[in-house]
């Protein structure tokens, strides 16, 4: 089966603060890329590298954010760091953007939606 798709729809905007958060998140794959690289090597990275973890649930609507959600949060880092190939912009890029789409999902399925 062969699925038709339009080709006459126009692009879809990413909000502002999406945008951010897929920035943000690239950057973090990025930097636990790196420092796989020198866990493999047999260094201690664990007070040397970035953890944005807080600043990006907090900006992708997390209100609660419990040990629970930072340790799904840091599987999934560890996921798509472990597969990026960081010399590859548009890989990256979607890898970020997968991450991003993953944290809306769980985000949904949770109810932990920032309260206003």
């Amino acid at each position: 089966m062969k699925i038709e798709i339009p080709t006459n729809l126009p692009p879809v905007k990413i909000p502002p603060q999406a945008t951010m958060v897929i920035y943000l998140l690239k950057e973090e794959i990025k930097s636990r890329n790196f420092m796989q690289c020198f866990d493999k090597a047999g260094f201690d990275t664990t007070t040397c590298g970035t953890n944005l973890s807080s600043m990006i649930l907090s900006l992708s609507g997390f209100a609660e954010r419990s040990d629970d959600l930072f340790e799904w949060y840091m599987e999934q880092l560890e996921h798509y760091a472990t597969r990026a190939d960081v010399s590859d912009g548009k890989m990256l890029s979607e890898y970020a953007f997968s991450f991003y789409v993953d944290i809306e999902v769980r985000k949904r399925l949770s109810g932990e939606l920032l309260r206003e």
